[in-house]
Protein backbone atom coordinates (compact mmCIF):
# COMPACT_ATOMS: atom_id res chain seq x y z
CA UNK A 1 0.00 0.00 0.00
CA UNK A 2 2.94 2.25 0.51
CA UNK A 3 5.98 2.46 -1.71
CA UNK A 4 8.99 4.64 -2.36
CA UNK A 5 11.03 5.27 -5.41
CA UNK A 6 14.63 6.36 -5.17
CA UNK A 7 16.38 8.12 -8.00
CA UNK A 8 20.16 8.53 -8.03
CA UNK A 9 22.00 11.15 -10.02
CA UNK A 10 25.69 10.80 -10.79
CA UNK A 11 25.97 14.37 -12.06
CA UNK A 12 24.73 17.29 -9.98
CA UNK A 13 24.10 19.30 -13.13
CA UNK A 14 21.56 16.74 -14.35
CA UNK A 15 19.79 16.90 -10.98
CA UNK A 16 19.68 20.70 -11.04
CA UNK A 17 18.36 20.79 -14.60
CA UNK A 18 15.66 18.26 -13.78
CA UNK A 19 14.38 19.41 -10.39
CA UNK A 20 15.39 22.96 -9.58
CA UNK A 21 12.99 24.61 -12.02
CA UNK A 22 10.12 22.28 -11.08
CA UNK A 23 10.51 22.80 -7.34
CA UNK A 24 10.89 26.57 -7.41
CA UNK A 25 7.98 27.22 -9.78
CA UNK A 26 5.59 24.94 -7.84
CA UNK A 27 6.59 26.45 -4.52
CA UNK A 28 6.02 30.00 -5.74
CA UNK A 29 2.57 29.25 -7.08
CA UNK A 30 1.40 27.60 -3.85
CA UNK A 31 2.67 30.39 -1.63
CA UNK A 32 1.21 33.19 -3.63
CA UNK A 33 -2.45 32.30 -3.19
CA UNK A 34 -4.34 33.97 -0.38
CA UNK A 35 -6.00 31.30 1.80
CA UNK A 36 -8.86 33.67 2.65
CA UNK A 37 -9.83 35.03 -0.76
CA UNK A 38 -8.24 32.49 -3.10
CA UNK A 39 -6.80 35.42 -5.06
CA UNK A 40 -3.11 35.79 -5.93
CA UNK A 41 -1.39 37.16 -2.83
CA UNK A 42 0.66 40.32 -3.17
CA UNK A 43 1.68 40.50 0.49
CA UNK A 44 3.13 38.23 3.17
CA UNK A 45 2.39 38.45 6.91
CA UNK A 46 5.57 37.71 8.84
CA UNK A 47 3.71 36.97 12.08
CA UNK A 48 1.34 34.31 10.73
CA UNK A 49 3.68 33.23 7.91
CA UNK A 50 0.74 33.42 5.48
CA UNK A 51 0.30 35.25 2.18
CA UNK A 52 -2.69 37.55 1.75
CA UNK A 53 -4.27 39.58 -1.04
CA UNK A 54 -6.34 42.31 0.61
CA UNK A 55 -6.55 44.33 3.80
CA UNK A 56 -9.68 42.42 4.82
CA UNK A 57 -7.84 39.11 4.38
CA UNK A 58 -5.01 40.46 6.54
CA UNK A 59 -7.46 41.39 9.30
CA UNK A 60 -9.04 37.93 9.17
CA UNK A 61 -5.64 36.22 9.35
CA UNK A 62 -4.68 38.27 12.40
CA UNK A 63 -8.03 37.63 14.09
CA UNK A 64 -7.67 33.89 13.56
CA UNK A 65 -4.10 34.05 14.86
CA UNK A 66 -5.22 35.94 17.96
CA UNK A 67 -8.00 33.44 18.66
CA UNK A 68 -5.61 30.50 18.30
CA UNK A 69 -3.14 32.12 20.70
CA UNK A 70 -5.92 32.61 23.26
CA UNK A 71 -6.91 28.94 22.93
CA UNK A 72 -3.31 27.89 23.41
CA UNK A 73 -2.96 30.00 26.55
CA UNK A 74 -6.17 28.56 28.00
CA UNK A 75 -5.06 25.01 27.28
CA UNK A 76 -1.65 25.65 28.78
CA UNK A 77 -3.09 27.20 31.93
CA UNK A 78 -5.50 24.27 32.38
CA UNK A 79 -2.60 21.81 32.09
CA UNK A 80 -0.49 23.79 34.56
CA UNK A 81 -3.39 23.96 37.03
CA UNK A 82 -3.93 20.20 36.69
CA UNK A 83 -0.25 19.52 37.44
CA UNK A 84 -0.38 21.68 40.59
CA UNK A 85 -3.21 19.60 42.07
Amino acid sequence: RCSRTFVSFTHIQTYNETFSTLNSSNRRQRRRLCPITGMPAQYFDSLTQMPYATLEAFKILRRIYSEEMKKQKRTTSVLIDAQKD
